[in-house]
């Protein structure tokens, strides 16, 4: 007891060493903590970029995703009308294929024949 309370036998000089060595031991603990808030709240500020970031990538996908669609129904209108140009086209090529067989654009030699 009288070790702990600076007094008896164990003199004063041998309390002073453990205090100074106590004291060291806090502020190595002390200077160890404060690192660890430190890197806490850098991975925090890490997190919030992330979250920031992942956050604007999911509007870029979703703009993307409009876009494309949009894009989609574009390029099939277009096609479409490529389509029925073409089939017109071909119509126009039967027409007049079957006009000149028939023997003119009216097609009369032909509805000579079906009478008959």
């Amino acid at each position: 007891m009288n070790k702990y309370s600076g007094g008896g036998s164990g003199g004063g000089s041998s309390g002073e060493p453990d205090v100074q060595a106590m004291q060291g031991q806090l502020g190595t603990i002390k200077n160890v903590m404060v690192d660890n808030i430190e890197k806490v709240l850098d991975r925090g500020e890490k997190i919030s970029l992330l979250v920031d970031k992942s956050d604007n990538l999911h509007q870029q996908a979703f703009k993307f995703s409009k876009a494309s669609t949009h894009f989609k129904r574009q390029m099939w209108l277009r096609n479409m009308k490529l389509y029925g140009m073409l089939g017109g086209i071909a119509l126009l090529v039967v027409y007049l294929v079957s006009a000149s067989a028939c023997g003119g654009l009216a097609l009369r030699g032909c509805r000579r024949a079906a009478a008959v």
